[in-house]
């Protein structure tokens, strides 16, 4: 098989591995004005696999034959011809022309959209005002867009600050619309001056890259998307000398620690759940219905940083025990503990991050 023909799960790959594979420039903190960006890329990417799942076709090759079967023929000997595009826009190496993708649309309804979706230009190009933050904000899903309008008022009267409940309602759409939602309010809070609430809305992105990781892995993007919007959006924000901060090399683990929660689910075969129920089940772990273990393993850290002035000695401590729950709850993962175990006080004191004791609660549970 040809070098560019070769299938690779690009959905694994670092940012500077998907890079170098896509044959393009390191990605900067904003997208440079050259032909292609990084982001250019995984809208390609995103959007032939999208087209492939929903087609149901095994290959890209049967692909490009259900979208252009004009451009595929066969010789009178039998050998087969044909343009051989629809890999390389799986691998990152071309992106399509709006001619193809409007071809496309025709034969595979909703493909168009994921490949222009509001999200890849916010990548590009973050929005510097609060009238192209409201233009992008319309060009999101009517339902998301909606949620955001019914909800930001009561935000703003919020006198402490206050999410309210619009972050875990976005967080139970999980999907590209409401990733590109939580990137808009925490620029919309950037711009206004309210590095607290930035801070809660990162909390909350990482949150939802992680529930909707499953989709990003089939289609390609998942780990190369994280690290990117870490890059240029999430090592940025922190408020009053912390920040939250989740560990990129975990992430396609994390990603899968959850899937094996969800085939584990006591008598509840995984196939038999629709995505509502899968983002609802997801939801519930990370909020510690499945134990402290997997939400200590599953959430953000909270982390000091040295881009305002040093925090405060109760930061300082806060931002330990985050970090020594989260090697804990990993610690817990590998050595295949319950679930509901819990951490002994070795553990908030640093000195043992493998203790643990039994959950009262699963003892009772047993009896």
């Amino acid at each position: 098989m040809p070098k560019d023909h070769q299938p690779i799960d690009t959905a694994r790959l670092s940012l500077e591995e998907f890079r170098s594979v896509a044959r393009i420039e390191p990605p900067t903190e904003t997208a440079a004005q050259s032909r292609r960006d990084i982001a250019d890329v995984f809208a390609a990417v995103y959007w032939s696999r999208w087209v492939r799942r929903a087609s149901g076709c095994p290959t890209p090759y049967a692909v490009g034959r259900a979208v252009e079967p004009d451009a595929y023929w066969s010789a009178d000997g039998g050998e087969r011809f044909h343009r051989n595009k629809w890999s390389k826009y799986e691998r990152g190496l071309h992106c399509p022309r709006d001619t193809l993708v409007d071809k496309t649309e025709r034969t595979f309804p909703g493909s168009a959209r994921q490949f222009r979706h509001v999200l890849w230009t916010i990548l590009k190009q973050p929005p510097r005002s609060e009238h192209l933050i409201a233009e992008f904000e319309a060009m999101l899903a009517p339902d998301v867009h909606s949620m955001i309008l019914k909800w930001r008022p009561r935000v703003l009267r919020s006198a402490n600050n206050s999410l309210g409940r619009l972050p875990k309602k976005l967080e139970q759409v999980a999907d590209l619309d409401a990733l590109a939602a939580m990137i808009l309010q925490i620029h919309a809070a950037r711009l206004a001056g309210n590095t607290m609430a930035a801070h809660r809305w990162a909390y909350h992105l990482y949150r939802c890259l992680l529930l909707i990781s499953d989709d990003l892995r089939q289609c390609g993007i998942a780990q190369p998307l994280f690290e990117l919007i870490q890059f240029r959006l999430l090592k940025n924000v922190s408020h009053d000398g912390r920040q939250y901060y989740f560990p990129a090399p975990l992430y396609i683990a994390a990603s899968h620690y959850l899937s094996d929660i969800l085939k584990q689910i006591s008598g509840t075969a995984n196939p038999a759940l629709d995505r509502a129920q899968r983002v609802s089940f997801m939801q519930l772990t990370l909020d510690l219905y499945h134990g402290l273990a997997c939400r200590s393993a599953l959430n953000p850290i909270l982390q000091v940083t040295s881009n305002e002035g040093p925090p405060s000695e109760s930061y300082q401590r806060v931002a330990s025990l985050s970090k020594q729950l989260f090697i804990w709850g990993w610690n817990m993962r590998r050595e295949e503990r319950p679930r509901e175990c819990l951490p002994t006080s070795s553990v908030f004191d640093g000195t043992d991050l493998h203790a643990w004791q039994p959950s009262p609660w699963r003892d009772s549970c047993s009896r």
